[in-house]
């Protein structure tokens, strides 16, 4: 969108959110692994996990990418359907207008418990840490890219061209 400036008048209240959200994930991250951590300490699991660490990368990935959605789906519902879980999520929705930075409000708490229940499949079901860090890597790059384009207006399919001619170089 053309007429959208870089910086809005709350920018400064969306980086504070951004890097105190960001930082004390990166604190609390013990907080976000203790589910799957539980998990993986108490099941009896083995044939599944080397079931599971012996399949192609590639699949591992896809599979990765659909357990993980399919609990931050429905969590994301359980945000905005239950009262005590909205008032954490409500911090995302709480920027008077959009941009690019807006996306980045959440309440850390909300981002503990979105982690960790997102990590459960990953960590209990035995898949190979670099298909977990090639899952990752792929959803960094689709949130730096896609989330900040979503949420500030712009056109997708011209931030990957551009990536593309930048990558090109």
């Amino acid at each position: 969108n053309a007429s959208q400036r870089l910086f809005r008048g709350e920018w400064r209240e969306d980086l504070f959110y951004y890097f105190v959200s960001s930082m004390m994930v990166q604190v609390l991250t013990f907080l976000a692994m203790a589910p799957a951590s539980t998990i993986a300490a108490n099941t009896q699991w083995q044939a599944l996990r080397e079931t599971i660490a012996s399949q192609p990368f590639v699949l591992q990935v896809a599979e990765i990418m659909f357990f993980t959605d399919l609990a931050q789906y429905w969590l994301h519902r359980a945000f905005h359907r239950v009262p005590a879980l909205w008032r954490f999520h409500a911090v995302h929705h709480s920027a008077k207008s959009m941009d690019w930075m807006a996306g980045a409000r959440m309440h850390f708490l909300e981002i503990i418990v979105l982690r960790g229940v997102t990590a459960i499949p990953m960590f209990t079901l035995g898949f190979d840490p670099l298909a977990i860090q090639g899952e990752a890597s792929r959803l960094l790059g689709e949130r730096l890219l896609t989330d900040r384009a979503h949420y500030a207006d712009i056109d997708e399919a011209q931030i990957a061209a551009s990536s593309i001619v930048y990558l090109e170089g």
